[in-house]
């Protein structure tokens, strides 16, 4: 009863349309309830009498029921469009109320979805405190892969344009609690020259998301030289714990892993080129400064 009450009270405004949307319902049932009615009235009644008195009186008969019908059409018009207009205010003023009420409420009660879907930048750098930047994951994270064991290798391999240091690597801890390793192969010819690579830094990730790495063990790349850099990951809980570009729905096809050279194995020794293997690209950018 206390809903029917709340509801009764958007009517107030529309109360003289509301009142005439019932009236002209009424008609509208009365002439149809009537027009059989008087036809049967008359078959029993006007039309048993004389031919010249039937004809006399069809005229005003016919104009009497053409009133009735016009009638009943306007009514019809009144409850068709301003009973659903008088329904859309009323629909207006409830969304209307109702966002009112939202705006008042205070903060606490939108606490619980603070954070659900955040995105929190805990170390932002300079855009310009690198002199190169090797890329080849344009659209970012769009994927994972992995051996459905928290641990993967994965490569990239880049051409550096003019003798360089390198700096720093970038990639994604897929998940929180990430241990990483990351190495050098300089003059990298293939897969073979894996196994010359050089260990540059080890850490940990405690949270999920894109780390930039500096390393310690900074190596010089000579210019037109092809370099790999490797990163062995371990994502605790994770089955796949690499990060890549792939084209997964209509929102990525606009992916491209024809720009970059990347490799992934599951021990360090087996290797397999993941753009013919898998169709994406590692997601793991290399940062360098010109050697001076």
């Amino acid at each position: 009863m206390h809903t029917l009450k709340k509801f009764v009270k958007y009517y107030a405004p529309y109360r003289t349309v509301f009142f005439l949307d019932l009236i002209c319902a009424a008609i509208i049932s009365l002439v149809d309830l009537a027009f059989p009615q008087i036809l049967r009235s008359l078959t029993k009644t006007l039309f048993t009498e004389d031919p010249s008195q039937i004809l006399g009186a069809l005229l005003p008969i016919g104009l009497a029921l053409l009133v009735m019908y016009i009638i009943q059409t306007f009514c019809k018009y009144y409850v068709s469009y301003q009973g659903h207009m008088m329904g859309a205010h009323m629909e207006r003023d409830m969304r209307q109320k109702l966002f009112d009420h939202y705006e008042r409420l205070s903060f606490s009660y939108y606490d619980q979805n603070i954070g659900v879907y955040g995105v929190a930048y805990t170390g932002v750098e300079s855009a310009d405190n690198y002199d190169q930047i090797y890329q080849s994951d344009l659209l970012g994270w769009t994927g994972s892969i992995g051996y459905n064991e928290p641990l993967a290798w994965f490569s990239s391999v880049y051409q550096a344009e003019q003798t360089s240091t390198v700096q720093a690597a970038g990639f994604y801890a897929t998940d929180a609690d990430t241990y990483y390793d990351i190495y050098l192969v300089e003059n990298f010819e293939g897969i073979e020259d894996m196994d010359r690579r050089v260990l540059l830094q080890s850490g940990y990730i405690e949270d999920k998301g894109y780390y930039t790495i500096p390393l310690r063990n900074q190596q010089i790349v000579e210019g037109g030289e092809r370099f790999a850099v490797i990163v062995q990951i371990y994502t605790k809980g994770s089955s796949h714990p690499v990060a890549i570009e792939y084209a997964s729905n209509e929102l990525t096809s606009a992916a491209d892993i024809t720009d970059g050279e990347s490799y992934m194995s599951y021990n360090g020794n087996l290797w397999s080129h993941m753009e013919t293997a898998s169709a994406c690209n590692a997601c793991l950018k290399v940062y360098t400064d010109d050697a001076e």
